[in-house]
């Protein structure tokens, strides 16, 4: 037995192919967004469309592909119902962009009357950098943005001055951020975060070292280690061995817009990121692998080409990640009666 695990462990070691097979609607969207060559008009008609939304919304990506398609001039390409339909959704998204800037701008001015000190994350950062050419490019959930865990006390007060409120409050399960911030006249609900990563994670991206690196040279090297591992971690990306495009397309535009050159891939999550991005033909990236990393890939192009093992995968997967959540869950329903309430009326 000892002697076919050997023999197995050397075939993934020295053997392994990380070329990935990707479907046509795949390959088109991975051109359309990262690809500066022309497209031709004869890849369209290799195209499913109903399947090339379905990977295009599941990204959260409509508002950018509607874009894309008018900036490289094909969108006439499309059947006329999808352009109408791509189009409605990109207008909506820009839209509520423009009000999302105007909330950002309003809560920006408001925290430093208060000289509260504070760093926008996510898309609210991205929108505010003015990182993408258009501004109806990129959804927006919520506003999420950092604050030092001395002054939580005092935002969540200031936050309710400005008609924002959350209904409860956790007791002992120690989150990122509490529950979000809703203001009935607003929008966008507010997440202040007091942690970059999900708290058992916490070490790979400290609080105290990111706030000081803003302040130097190195400030962009730790924003796009951020947007990395917020997905790789916080979105358990990692976890389940697969990747999303918006995540990817945010940093490929930051690494452009910033002209950062990548060289420390000492972290796992981080290195792994690129691996896929390397395999998607995203990047070219040189990077040292080890053991762990071949049979990490071995395992992501598996999921990407055994529906069945994908499905076991993912049983695994939702184990380990909603296990500890549920305990938690249960543990704040015993002794928490707001979040009691707050469970009863869901």
């Amino acid at each position: 037995m000892a002697k076919l695990q050997n023999i197995f462990i050397y075939y993934i070691y020295y053997n392994l192919d990380f070329a990935l097979e990707l479907s046509v609607e795949e390959i088109f969207l991975n051109h359309l967004l990262f690809s500066k060559k022309i497209i031709n008009k004869y890849e369209f008609k290799k195209i499913n469309f109903e399947l090339f939304v379905k990977i295009g919304s599941s990204n959260y990506l409509l508002p950018l592909i509607y874009y894309k398609l008018k900036k490289k001039k094909i969108l006439h390409l499309v059947p006329d119902d999808l352009q109408n339909y791509l189009k409605e959704i990109y207008t909506i998204n820009k839209q509520r962009n423009a009000v999302l800037i105007e909330e950002i701008e309003t809560l920006t001015n408001f925290f430093k009357t208060k000289k509260l000190f504070f760093v926008l994350l996510k898309g609210s950062h991205n929108i505010m950098s003015n990182l993408y050419l258009d501004n109806g490019e990129r959804m927006v959930g919520d506003i999420d943005f950092l604050v030092r865990k001395s002054d939580l006390k005092k935002v969540k007060i200031l936050l309710n001055l400005e008609g924002y409120f959350n209904k409860f409050n956790y007791k002992i399960w120690k989150t990122k951020h509490p529950p979000r911030f809703v203001n009935s006249k607003k929008i966008f609900a507010l997440e202040p975060h007091t942690e970059l990563l999900i708290y058992r994670k916490r070490k790979h991206l400290r609080v105290r070292e990111f706030i000081k690196k803003l302040q130097f040279e190195e400030r962009n090297n730790y924003l796009i280690k951020y947007m990395v591992l917020n997905y790789q971690i916080n979105d358990y990306g990692h976890l389940y061995g697969k990747y999303n495009l918006r995540n990817i397309y945010d940093v490929y535009v930051f690494m452009i817009n910033k002209k950062i050159e990548i060289k420390n891939f000492k972290n796992k999550y981080f290195r792994r990121f690129f691996l896929i991005t390397n395999v998607l033909g995203v990047t070219n990236l040189k990077i040292e692998i080890n053991f762990f990393d071949k049979l990490y890939m071995a395992r992501f192009k598996l999921k990407k080409s055994n529906f069945l093992y994908y499905l076991i995968d993912k049983f695994i997967c939702d184990i380990v990640r909603y296990l500890p959540i549920r305990f938690m869950q249960l543990v704040e329903f015993t002794i928490n009666k707001d979040y009691r309430n707050k469970a009863f009326s869901k």
